[in-house]
């Protein structure tokens, strides 16, 4: 897909699911209602619990460990995941 991108081409991806989400791209457009609820990074819309209610997503359990350990900035602590994954495939 990042190939794809760099040639100058967009891809619209709708899915329900996070994980697949994050394996394709770094930014999501959270809807609902046909209304744009959050535009953002994946690891911002991941650990925003008002996003998360009202589109009806699955609370990550990386976003979960985090609060249960006091994390001070989940968003950072889940980008962290993220990008250890993303370096991990490439």
């Amino acid at each position: 897909m990042n190939a794809v991108n760099h040639e100058g081409i967009t891809v619209l991806m709708i899915t329900h699911d996070m994980h697949l989400m994050l394996e394709y791209t770094p930014r999501a457009i959270v809807l609902n209602d046909g209304e744009v609820v959050k535009a953002a990074e994946a690891s911002t819309i991941l650990t925003q619990p008002k996003v998360i209610e009202v589109a009806n997503l699955k609370e990550t359990s990386l976003y979960r460990l985090a609060q249960q350990v006091g994390v001070a900035d989940e968003t950072d602590f889940v980008q962290c995941f993220i990008d250890y994954e993303r370096r991990q495939r490439q």
